[in-house]
C-alpha cells in the first residue's frame, strides 16, 4: 500500500506516514484503496475446497451480496474512468 501512495521506500516508509502526507482532498482516495485492496484479497483467497470438482473455491466465483455490489462499483468506476 505504500508503495501504491508514493513512498519511496514501502519497508521503511509506513502507509500511515505516507498517508498523513497527503493533502486532505486526497484522504478519501487512501482510504478507498486500502478497503479495495481488503476487499480483494478476500475475493482472491480460496474459502475451501470443492472435493467433487477437485478444486479450490473462490469468493469471486459466487459472491454474496456485498461482494457483488463491490464488483460492480469497480466496473462502474472503471467504465467512468474510461470515458473521460
Amino acid at each position: 500500500m505504500a508503495l501504491l501512495l508514493g513512498a519511496k521506500d514501502p519497508e521503511k516508509d509506513p502507509a500511515s506516514e505516507t498517508a498523513a502526507g497527503f493533502p486532505k482532498n486526497r484522504l478519501a482516495n487512501v482510504v478507498f484503496a486500502q478497503v479495495a485492496a481488503a476487499f480483494e484479497d478476500d475475493l482472491r483467497e480460496p474459502k475451501k475446497f470443492d472435493t467433487a470438482r477437485m478444486g479450490h473455491v473462490y469468493l469471486w466465483q459466487t459472491p454474496d451480496r456485498l461482494q457483488a455490489a463491490y464488483l460492480l462499483l469497480v466496473e462502474s468506476l472503471g467504465r467512468a474512468d474510461a470515458q473521460a
